[in-house]
């Protein structure tokens, strides 16, 4: 579903996912001269029982406000705040979403360059652009794909619900309204998965937190319907009193304890034989906040080939094995990949594993992108990856992580200077920021404070947390994604955080999609939703102090607000062009004159360097 239309010096290139649906624009001189930005009406048709179409046509709402128009624009009129639309308060962006569309649904979008005085806005009918677009399905019979919100810290959250936290009645109730907004198909969709078994089939499961009680209860449900189930859980305290009583029974319940972290999360479901037919898989465990709080995704594989290596390796698990001989078995059940996979193949990849490789596979995959590579990360960046990702060149590479990146991770990246092309985003509150203090006992702890005198906050909603324990709140989701944008993409995802201690010590599993064009729409769209999220409230919160960023609540009336996103060498530029330019060549064509076994022989590389230096340090420590 990617569309492009030009006309009398405007184009607008559309991608669609489920929910998100992708606008980028581009526009010659002419075009661009006293341009005040784009308005945007969205028509939505809306098929009934016995095959009546109706519409819905609005323009699109506002975020910002022309400040001689609007002066207050969350003052509130009559007890209820006010709504602005494009039509009178234009987008100036290049780039733009629409996160309120609806999965198989058609649209129409009408975008027009709006010119002339704020107060009385003259849309240009000559240079209009009219799309007509379809939403992907959430399933199409070979993947089914769901992201949940994971923006709680959202203007949205914080208008609809005041900021007040989803109590323990919601979030168990599956049709209470700030449930079903937070999950956003999510949760749906994996208890039907679970709903889906009939009689005599089979679920086999694998989890790292299994806290959840509508999940839970739903593989109760499906045992007492008749399903065989069999889940491998991590044997924790959390874990096993939330399973309480329920699924019981011989077999069913397999305690997971050797490893420190078994962090899969999937559910094979087979046949009344035993034949496997499909796999959930993703970065959601199942908790709470695994649904409705941090950024998940759950991707559901009707791939009999790619079902039937899991079963294989949750057989391999079933025994409860660790170290080599899980490591041995992982290998023959996922041998390492050569550097090109197979166009069109499903690739799992199981661990622990007894080496690096997959790390130095990864790197090569940044490095050969030619046009935009796209990474998300929980924690911290590996150093294996940092060269690959810091390495200067005409690639934009876009990383999303759930922190603000450390010091020495913003060393290492702009050693060489700042490079435009390289963009991280991260998981930022508007208003707020995180601070590391020092406990009287030493130890350092993490507290989230308000910026003094943020001036925005006279014209956005405060965000606040709705959870505040634990590691991870905003970014959880684990996908790697090289040319999303061209006819070949290449996407990872799955459970593993690109790390060492992943790779070589966890329970994971990825797997490698290439070229498969609806499923890197969906991916990107997503990708692009948080990011651009939080990218505005990292640079939000840069720019606040002392009323100094009131201006970026409203639209730039004077100045020529186009002119970034011309400038070369800077990232608007770069993400304007991204979407209009042809890339010199493919990634797969990059990876083809690579030594097919390259990843292999520098992990060989990288453990003999890491045994040198061992033995070296013991050397020195004796001779001391």
């Amino acid at each position: 579903m990617r569309y492009l239309q030009e006309n009398n010096g405007l184009k607008v290139r559309a991608i669609t996912g489920t929910r998100s649906i992708l606008l980028a624009f581009d526009a010659d001189r002419d075009t661009r001269n006293s341009l005040r930005g784009f308005s945007i009406r969205r028509t939505e048709y809306l098929e009934k029982s016995g095959g009546e179409t109706v519409t819905s046509m609005k323009w699109l709402q506002s975020s910002k406000v022309f400040r001689t128009v609007e002066p207050k624009p969350k003052e509130m009129v009559n007890g209820r705040l006010k709504i602005f639309r494009t039509d009178k308060h234009p987008i100036q962006k290049f780039f733009w979403s629409d996160y309120g569309a609806e999965p198989s649904t058609d649209y129409q979008y009408e975008i027009f360059p709006a010119y002339g005085p704020v107060t009385n806005l003259q849309l240009d009918q000559h240079r209009m652009i009219a799309l007509k677009i379809r939403t992907e399905d959430e399933d199409d019979g070979k993947h089914g794909i769901w992201f949940n919100r994971g923006a709680i810290a959202s203007q949205h959250y914080a208008r609809e619900f005041g900021n007040v936290p989803p109590t323990e009645d919601e979030v168990l109730d599956l049709n209470n309204f700030k449930t079903r907004w937070l999950s956003r198909g999510l949760l749906e969709a994996c208890l039907a998965y679970i709903k889906a078994a009939k009689k005599e089939e089979w679920l086999h499961a694998c989890f790292y937190e299994f806290t959840y009680q509508p999940i839970i209860d739903a593989f109760d449900d499906a045992l007492k319907r008749g399903v065989n189930v069999r889940i491998i859980y991590h044997a924790t305290k959390a874990n096993t009193k939330a399973i309480g009583t329920r699924l019981s029974g011989t077999d069913v319940l397999m305690r997971r304890t050797r490893p420190t972290v078994p962090h899969n999360k999937f559910i094979v479901h087979s046949s009344k034989s035993g034949k496997p037919l499909a796999v959930w898989t993703g970065s959601t465990n199942i908790t709470m906040s695994g649904f409705l709080g941090q950024s998940n995704l759950g991707h559901l594989f009707r791939d009999p080939a790619l079902a039937e290596r899991y079963k294989k390796y949750w057989d391999l698990l079933s025994q409860n094995l660790s170290g080599a001989p899980v490591k041995k078995e992982t290998k023959i059940i996922s041998p390492q990949p050569r550097e090109v996979v197979e166009p069109g193949s499903l690739t799992p990849i199981f661990c622990a594993r007894d080496d690096l490789a997959m790390l130095f596979w990864y790197g090569n995959r940044i490095v050969d992108a030619r046009d935009l590579a796209m990474f998300t990360v929980a924690f911290t960046v590996s150093p294996l990856l940092i060269p690959a990702l810091a390495q200067k060149r005409d690639c934009l590479r876009l990383l999303m992580m759930e922190s603000r990146p450390p010091a020495e991770l913003i060393r290492a990246f702009h050693k060489d200077g700042r490079d435009p092309m390289l963009v991280t985003s991260y998981g930022a509150v508007l208003g707020k920021k995180k601070i590391t203090i020092t406990l009287p006992n030493r130890k350092r702890s993490t507290r989230i404070i308000d910026v003094k005198k943020y001036a925005l906050g006279e014209w956005f909603w405060r965000e606040e947390y709705t959870r505040q324990r634990g590691k991870v709140f905003f970014i959880h989701t684990k996908y790697l994604m090289i040319d999303p944008l061209s006819d070949d993409p290449l996407i990872c995802t799955g459970s593993a955080n690109f790390s060492a201690n992943s790779l070589q010590n966890n329970d994971e599993n990825m797997v490698l999609i290439r070229g498969d064009i609806r499923v890197a729409d969906i991916y990107l769209t997503e990708f692009l939703r948080l990011h651009e999220h939080f990218y505005f409230r990292d640079v939000a919160n840069g720019q606040a102090g002392n009323g100094k960023d009131a201006e970026g609540a409203f639209l730039e009336e004077v100045k020529d607000w186009t002119a970034d996103n011309f400038l070369q060498g800077t990232y608007l530029n770069a993400r304007r062009e991204m979407f209009f330019r042809n890339a010199p060549s493919s990634w797969g064509e990059q990876a083809e004159n690579r030594d097919p076994n390259e990843s292999a022989a520098m992990a060989q590389q990288h453990a003999l360097e890491g045994k040198r230096k061992a033995a070296e340090k013991r050397r020195i420590s004796k001779k001391g």
